[in-house]
């Protein structure tokens, strides 16, 4: 069994050890349908140190389009997800699982720590965390706010204590009033979060790895055309 696991790890430790990096941590908020596939995807990396926030229980309508089956149906989605992430061998690290929403889960923002990935399914409560737990948070060196639309990806990366990157990041929240509405019958299709999972896991890996990291990734998942770069221009 040992060496099953051994040869199963050893096919990435080229890329990403997770001996040499044990401090290596990352929280998702809102595990859903672009949470339940990245946070599954950082631990099949290996990253050491996993946490998992989101009020919600899995429900019927998850099933076609998040990493949840039947058998979740009624539970906690933290912690449906970490059942499957422990219950899969190759992972190893510490995971930590609260059933709430981050702004209220801890009075002190000491405790939200580490890469922070924003998974969450509405502006507002996007607005929310970023002004209460991650902007001007020291602890916090990088926030992946991933979003979908339809077929449409994008992901942006911020240092939360750099100006630049608070005043680009802040240019991209708007109301909910704002967001394109989207058929819900559209609105979660599987190969998208999947898409958006490895996407997200690249970027974790990327980080945690040293090399540079995007600040806008965006993919359009029904002509696969991706685009990466800086923050979006500033309107005129």
């Amino acid at each position: 069994l040992t060496c099953v696991l051994l040869s199963k790890s050893a096919r990435q430790l080229g890329i990403y050890n997770p001996e040499d990096n044990p401090h290596d941590s990352v929280t998702f908020i809102g595990v859903g349908g672009i949470g339940s596939f990245a946070a599954f995807g950082a631990a099949k990396l290996g990253i050491p140190n996993i946490t998992l926030i989101d009020p919600d229980v899995v429900e019927l309508h998850n099933q076609p389009n998040q990493f949840y089956g039947e058998g979740d149906i009624g539970d906690s989605k933290v912690y449906a997800l970490a059942g499957h992430i422990r219950a899969d061998r190759g992972f190893h690290g510490e995971l930590t699982a609260y059933v709430a929403k981050a702004p209220g889960f801890d009075a002190s923002l000491d405790r939200l720590g580490g890469v922070v990935v924003s998974g969450l399914d509405s502006m507002e409560a996007r607005q929310s965390v970023w002004e209460e737990c991650i902007k001007l948070n020291p602890a916090v060196p990088l926030y992946l706010d991933a979003r979908i639309s339809g077929e449409f990806i994008v992901i942006y990366a911020c240092n939360p204590t750099d100006m630049g990157d608070i005043e680009a990041y802040e240019r991209t929240l708007y109301s909910d009033d704002e967001a394109e509405a989207i058929a819900c019958t559209e609105r979660g299709i599987i190969d998208v979060g999947l898409q958006v999972g490895s996407m997200v896991t690249r970027l974790l890996r990327r980080h945690f790895t040293g090399k540079e990291i995007d600040r806008t990734t965006m993919m359009n998942q029904d002509t696969l055309t991706a685009t990466t770069g800086g923050w979006p221009p500033v309107a005129s």
